[in-house]
């Protein structure tokens, strides 16, 4: 059988009951082709967790370097004491030393693959996912002094893309598992702030995100995925996150991640308070990245300065814009897209208020039913959709956003480099607006 191409054996092992790829293990013994593809299948997506017994088959599974090669993907599972049996005193710093052993006990198994990976042009790192359970109890603190334990885990080089599934994560922990992974690509990092934590938590907790993405070596990265909510409690003014210098650091911090060399998707999902700072750009340049391909923005409709975007207009909540402060930040957007010849989708969400939506010539994607409206005769061209939603209209059936427009200088910006602009008005099914400019 040895003989027999490997698209036959393909097809003979699909028609076997492989909804379990465990169930294939019998047939690996029939020929050397048969185990190649089956073990490449098993050994492909792995989950294990931090029990003894779960590292020590991990460790005798992959003995084989041959069997190193096949995986793909690594789900790392971190069993956490539960609420019930401890009180809040207790619980967070046994959490950080449970958690901090175990990363650390497994960057140790996959320090011994590192020869393998360095010597080998040929060999593809794989993903890697960390998830506490339960996710929502974990909230490591540095004032715990847990991580100091381990200061430096063993590099790893054999993992290119990590992903942490833990919303309440201090970011100095994640600074201190990217030096033992410094030639990763794709980072996925999810960090919440919710509104029962204290103001002085919250601001910390900012603070430590600004601080990683400021000094942390991303030079190798090619995607970066943070999912970030900072809510506004409904019976407190907005909280101001600038400096005494009037900056905010978090904005300014994404600012160079903006502008790193290999970077080629930025998604910030969730609900980031940022500032006109991000897209900020030097007099002269004449590029901003050359790398980035496509970047996402959720946004909240604060500022950092404590500030509203959009205003309540006539009782229809805050979806009318404010030109003091909306209008800067759509002129420092405009001029930074304009300066990224690699980009072919840019998005940016203000939920509830607006979405702000780029196409590149070329681009193909689906469009939302507000874009619906535009029949685009060819997609060889750069367009903007800019869809300020509504929930009301004035008595007279003008739009309520009627006494504002799109700041002229992102009009001219735009204009100047052969975008053309849609904008829409209103909400499907109570009224819109749609113009070209």
């Amino acid at each position: 059988m040895d003989k027999i191409p490997l698209e036959v054996l393909r097809e003979i092992l699909s028609r076997l009951d492989s909804r379990h790829d465990g169930r294939l293990a019998p047939y690996a013994t029939v020929c050397r082709a048969f185990q190649f593809l089956i073990e490449a299948r098993t050994f492909a997506k792995i989950k294990i967790d931090h029990s003894a017994e779960s590292m020590k088959r991990f460790e005798a599974a992959f003995a084989s370097k041959r069997r190193r090669c096949l995986l793909r993907t690594l789900t790392f599972t971190i069993h956490l004491p539960d609420r019930y049996n401890w009180s809040v005193r207790q619980l967070r710093p046994e959490h950080d030393r449970r958690y901090t052993i175990a990363v650390n006990e497994l960057f140790a198994q996959l320090h011994k693959w590192t020869n393998l990976w360095d010597h080998s042009a040929n060999l593809k790192p794989f993903n890697l996912s960390i998830s506490p359970m339960p996710v929502r109890f974990v909230a490591i603190n540095p004032t715990d002094v847990k991580v100091n334990k381990h200061p430096n885990f063993p590099s790893v080089t054999c993992v290119d893309k990590i992903k942490n599934t833990c919303q309440q994560l201090y970011p100095r922990v994640i600074s201190t598992i990217l030096k033992a992974q410094p030639s990763i690509k794709h980072l996925s990092w999810k960090i919440d702030t919710i509104t029962s934590l204290p103001d002085t938590t919250r601001l910390n907790i900012r603070a430590s995100t600004a601080s990683v993405l400021s000094v942390g070596d991303f030079s190798s990265l090619e995607v970066l995925q943070l999912h970030h909510m900072d809510p506004v409690p409904f019976d407190q003014d907005p909280p101001k996150y600038i400096n005494s210098h009037g900056k905010d650091r978090l904005s300014l911090a994404l600012n160079q991640i903006l502008k790193l060399p290999n970077l080629k998707e930025l998604d910030l999902r969730g609900a980031f308070t940022l500032s006109p700072e991000i897209f900020n750009i030097n007099e002269g340049d004449d590029v901003v990245s050359n790398s980035l391909q496509n970047i996402r923005l959720d946004l909240s409709r604060m500022t950092p300065a404590g500030e509203w975007y959009f205003t309540s207009n006539r009782g229809s909540g805050r979806q009318h814009p404010k030109s003091a402060t909306l209008d800067p930040f759509l002129v420092a957007l405009a001029r930074a897209i304009v300066r990224m010849p690699a980009l072919k989708l840019f998005s940016c969400l203000f939920p509830g208020a607006a979405f702000l939506r780029y196409y590149a010539p070329g681009t193909r994607e689906p469009c939302r039913a507000a874009e619906s409206t535009f029949v685009f005769s060819t997609l060889e061209f750069s367009r903007w959709v800019m869809h300020f939603e509504m929930t009301a209209r004035c008595k007279d059936g003008r739009p309520l956003l009627s006494d504002w427009n799109l700041p002229p200088e992102l009009v001219e910006v735009l204009k100047g480099a052969d975008h053309r602009i849609f904008l829409m008005r209103g909400c499907l099914g109570v009224g819109s607006t749609s113009e070209e400019l």
